[in-house]
């Protein structure tokens, strides 16, 4: 298992930590507790919709977990590889102020896409976590790995995330195919979707379904 609060982190040195708001007295007790650690962990992105959204902010200085003290990577990652499903404590410095928060750990492997649709020819799966950051907005949609003839023939370039069909909203896998099979072979429906490098442009376009020479395959990770 892998635990995530869908945030992430970089490791920033004490000077660069003292313009962020780090406290002398946290510094010298940091310095003389981890010798060897170049700085502290920092939160530099939080996924929107995610564990830390609303309560974590960009700039945060992490200094515990669970009551730990922590200064680096594998420490943060270890524990929350053992509290996935469950919550932590994460202890962090904001302009000088000491807080503590209450966060759900997140499974890394159920936000990981581990199946894909194949149809007319094209090849969509889940928004990855990954891809997530890239879009900065909540999981969900479907992603266009390979448009294939059905939907380059529609207008949808490859790595588009389809939000809708027909007026419905699709946020998984599953409630697209539930869309795909109520289409008729040579149906036509509108699709809404955005691209990973425009996401707050959404557009529309019109898909006819074609269920005569590309058989329709879903296949899931063994």
């Amino acid at each position: 298992p892998r635990g995530t609060l869908h945030t992430r982190y970089v490791q920033v040195a004490y000077d660069e930590l003292r313009r962020l708001g780090l406290d002398a007295e946290t510094e010298g007790a940091y310095r003389q507790r981890f010798p060897d650690s170049p700085g502290l962990l920092v939160v530099t992105n939080i996924l929107p919709g995610g564990a830390a959204d609303g309560v974590l902010r960009v700039g945060d200085i992490l200094l515990s977990v669970n009551g730990e003290a922590l200064a680096d990577f594998v420490s943060l990652e270890a524990v929350l590889d053992d509290r996935v499903g469950g919550e932590v404590t994460i202890g962090i410095e904001r302009n000088g102020e000491q807080l503590e928060h209450r966060l759900a750990v997140a499974d890394l492997h159920a936000i990981t896409p581990d199946e894909y649709l194949r149809f007319g020819n094209a090849v969509v799966h889940e928004l990855s976590y990954q891809q997530g950051w890239h879009v900065n907005k909540p999981l969900g949609g479907v992603y266009v790995a390979d448009p294939g003839y059905l939907l380059s023939t529609a207008g949808l370039p490859a790595y588009s995330i389809i939000v809708a069909i027909g007026g419905k909203p699709v946020a998984n896998l599953d409630e697209f195919e539930q869309a795909l099979n109520e289409l008729a072979d040579g149906q036509r429906t509108a699709v809404r979707f955005y691209t990973l490098d425009n996401p707050t442009n959404v557009q529309q376009r019109i898909l006819r379904m074609d269920r005569r020479w590309f058989p329709a395959q879903r296949c899931k990770l063994n």
